[in-house]
């Protein structure tokens, strides 16, 4: 189980429960795992650095720009690669590794993106 703090004061437990029922059991556990992977004082940014990420691409999503993240670049290695669980959910959420970057394709189902851009408000 889960055992995620809701921290933004514009977001009520009832929104992070239907945030989670929408995106189902598994993906619960991806975000969790973020917790484990990371030591806590790497948590939070880790978590805003994801709700930056996918918001952006949910917001505005023709931009290309959004959807490359380049594995070499210091935000998405030193905020996102170590943790493995995070890399597990932007795969999960339709991301391609190609080895040098991890490229939301223009097909990618941004529904479950705007779920976990939603939960992710709730628990930063």
């Amino acid at each position: 189980q889960a055992h995620f703090v809701v921290r933004a004061s514009g977001c009520s437990a009832a929104v992070a429960g239907a945030a989670w029922a929408a995106l189902g059991g598994g993906m619960e556990d991806l975000v969790s795992q973020i917790e484990q992977d990371l030591k806590p004082e790497h948590v939070v940014e880790t978590y805003e650095t994801l709700l930056k990420v996918l918001g952006n691409i949910v917001r505005d999503p023709s931009n290309q720009k959004f959807r490359a993240l380049k594995k070499d670049n210091r935000l998405v290695s030193e905020k996102l690669s170590r943790s493995p669980g995070a890399v597990s959910l932007l795969l999960t959420l339709g991301f391609e590794d190609d080895g040098v970057m991890y490229r939301c394709p223009p097909e990618a189902d941004l529904a479950p993106m705007a779920e976990t851009t939603e939960l992710l408000e709730c628990i930063v």
